[in-house]
């Protein structure tokens, strides 16, 4: 009797562990939704899962957040940045930017896309600027010759290494002027801020193509309420 009932154990053992062999495919005691479940669909496991599913929204997914992505400025396609002023750049994860080509720049005075910061600017080489100027800094300036009489720079501005100085050089300082109190070098221009640091208040960044001070450059200065920053006007906007 001992050896039928052992044998009947080792029989109903080896049947079991037959059956979770054959099934093992499809039993994974992990299961559940993966982190992407709110944006697209669940993952049939973390191991499966965990990277987002197939939807675009989820927290894992392709746009990043339940916020749409928008707000940290990721996207897919123009309509996803909320402003009609920023395009989507797609390159990489896909980013809500000023500019992504020339067709982009329609304000006058900045026809150009710098392909390095996605806004547009006065020039990106000499040809872009009038035959009396040159490109430094993404600035056009007044070209001259040294110790020629008359100058050919305009009046405030001396003659340096080829270029007119709004300041910098023999004294010519940007101090007495309240609205641009610094001097940014290249272009020697009086502009209002160079860095971060020369700004405050509500306005505590520094843009990097006009130089003035600005509540935001990017999406990550605005706050929930008003998440979405507009360059054209360093503002920050609820979209």
């Amino acid at each position: 009797m001992k050896r039928r009932g052992r044998g009947r154990g080792i029989t109903l053992v080896t049947l079991l562990a037959a059956s979770v062999a054959a099934c093992n495919a499809h039993l994974d005691f992990d299961a559940g939704a993966g982190p992407g479940a709110t944006g697209g669909g669940a993952g049939s496991s973390p191991k499966v899962g965990g990277a987002g599913g197939s939807g675009s929204g989820g927290a894992g997914g392709n746009l990043g957040g339940s916020a749409g992505g928008s707000a940290a400025g990721a996207c897919a396609v123009d309509g996803d940045c909320h402003l009609a002023s920023l395009h989507c750049y797609t390159a990489g994860p896909g980013s809500c930017v000023a500019c992504v080509t020339d067709a982009h720049c329609t304000t006058a005075g900045f026809p150009r896309c710098d392909p390095a910061l996605h806004r547009c600017v006065a020039c990106l080489g000499a040809s872009d600027c009038p035959t009396t100027q040159t490109c430094l800094a993404a600035h056009c300036v007044t070209t001259c010759v040294e110790d020629t009489t008359p100058s050919a720079c305009p009046t405030g501005t001396v003659c340096n290494s080829g270029t007119c100085y709004s300041c910098g050089e023999d004294g010519v300082s940007c101090s007495s002027l309240p609205s641009t109190p610094f001097c940014l070098s290249p272009p020697w221009i009086c502009v209002g801020c160079r860095v971060d640091g020369d700004c405050a208040g509500t306005t505590p960044r520094c843009d990097p193509v006009r130089y003035t001070c600005v509540e935001c450059t990017t999406a990550d200065d605005c706050p929930a309420s008003a998440p979405f920053c507009d360059p054209a006007t360093g503002s920050c906007s609820s979209g």
